[in-house]
């Protein structure tokens, strides 16, 4: 194949893919540092333009003799979940824009799945639940047990008892044992399927680069 052409057809492909691509980031952690203690239970909500809905909250408690506690650290952008020993720590991040709701947010044309990263856990035995709540009250969670280090999807068809195309409240819940520590990247979604949508989208844009060229002889 000609290398011009080639050249001509990847940069249509990866320009169509990256279009049909509609990947939300639910939260970054960039924004203000944050950070609650428990005991007692405590809960944090701060304003920030790169959370959905505008804001995030923090709520953590506490099982045992110390305490634990909850940190959003704008620099590199993560979060992290902290128990002392003999102690476990349940922290609980939530975007529902201060209360308001996220008025039926259409969380479908946004991939198929949710998705973050784990970077680290000391000691292991920790359960993510993901909580979403329509405007119309029905409520769907699911949760992944015992989560290791490493990349994470939560996909959109554990969720069948709530509409995912009206969402009004999106929660993690990190529900951690005795001692453990752990630190999350960005929470967001993947697009429908990540490769595939890609892969298709890419391929319209190759036809219409090649149609393009055909057009030009002509």
């Amino acid at each position: 194949m000609n290398k011009q052409i080639f050249t001509g057809m990847l940069a249509a492909s990866l320009m169509f893919g990256m279009t049909c691509a509609n990947a939300v980031v639910i939260d970054d952690f960039n924004g203000g540092a944050l950070s609650v203690d428990a005991p007692p239970p405590d809960a944090v909500n701060a304003a920030y333009a790169g959370a959905l809905g505008g804001s995030h909250s923090v709520y953590i408690e506490k099982t045992g003799l110390l305490g634990a506690s909850a940190t959003i650290l704008p620099s590199p952008g993560i979060y992290l979940h902290s128990a002392d020993a003999y102690t476990a720590g349940l922290s609980i991040i939530t975007w529902d824009a201060n209360g308001a709701g996220l008025g039926g947010f259409n969380l479908l044309v946004t991939g198929h799945s949710f998705d973050f990263d784990i970077l680290d856990i000391d000691q292991g035995n920790v359960d993510f639940t993901i909580t979403v709540k329509d405007t119309l009250g029905g409520t769907g969670s699911h949760t992944l047990a015992n989560a290791g280090v490493g990349h994470t999807l939560f996909a959109f068809t554990n969720f069948t008892s709530v509409d995912l195309t009206t969402v009004d409240f999106v929660s993690l819940t990190v529900d951690g044992a005795q001692g453990s520590d752990l630190v999350l990247d960005s929470f967001g979604t993947v697009p429908e399927p990540a490769t595939l949508a890609l892969l298709g989208c890419g391929l319209l844009g190759i036809a219409g680069f090649r149609r393009r060229r055909e057009l030009k002889r002509d």
